[in-house]
């Protein structure tokens, strides 16, 4: 699904009758409805539920000639670790930084078993995240699974890490606010209704009320 911020600004101006199908927002409708949107994207970074984003690497590390994997920088933790070898395909156990670099044998070589991650380089003044393997892998190629903070700003054109399940949520807590700023008081009433039907889906505990503090008051 496509979730830029030129998508959602045209999807809340359709859904109050301020924009027509195929048509595009001009500079200034644009510029004036991301002002909005980015406060209401703000709010997301609160929700438990959709704070961080599942991704996932593959890695050949046969090429890496080393017994580490420099994560990317986004990285928060790594989840999971699959390891690949032959016909073989199973799960990396983690293990503590402190016993990987206390373990006798951490520069013996095979299929790796278990991984540990640190967030500093060793022997580094450098700050950045690797992931040790155990044993030196030599003939396998890992898939990490990692979370990291959701992206949801930046320019209009780029997709956002927005879940598919929370677009129709700011597509139409949107349209509210473009609604009550054009004033289109006859369309008020439904979109708070709307965006309590789908608030009750997505956050049950959660509170619509227009005039509240939670993340997804209107």
């Amino acid at each position: 699904m496509e979730t830029t911020k030129e998508y959602l600004v045209a999807a809340a101006m359709r859904k109050v009758h301020m924009l027509g199908q195929g048509s595009t927002p001009t500079t200034y409708e644009l510029t004036e409805a991301v002002y909005q949107l980015d406060g209401i994207l703000s709010t997301l970074n609160s929700i438990p539920s959709i704070e961080y984003f599942m991704s996932s690497i593959p890695i050949d590390v046969t090429t890496t000639s080393s017994n580490y994997v420099e994560l990317d920088e986004t990285v928060l933790w790594v989840e999971s670790v699959t390891c690949v070898n032959g016909t073989d395909q199973y799960k990396l156990k983690p293990m503590p930084m402190s016993e990987y670099l206390a373990h006798p044998m951490k520069d013996i070589s095979g299929a790796p078993l278990k991984f540990a991650v640190t967030t500093d380089i060793i022997g580094s003044a450098t700050t950045k995240k690797r992931m040790y393997l155990w044993p030196k892998p030599t003939t396998s190629t890992i898939t990490y699974s990692y979370r990291r903070k959701i992206i949801l700003f930046g320019a209009t054109s780029i997709n956002l890490d927005l879940p598919d399940t929370w677009v129709e949520f700011v597509i139409t807590k949107l349209a509210y606010k473009l609604a009550y700023e054009y004033g289109k008081i006859e369309l008020l009433q439904p979109l708070i209704a709307e965006i309590n039907g789908i608030t009750a889906i997505l956050m049950p505990d959660a509170s619509a009320d227009p005039q509240g503090a939670t993340p997804v008051a209107v």
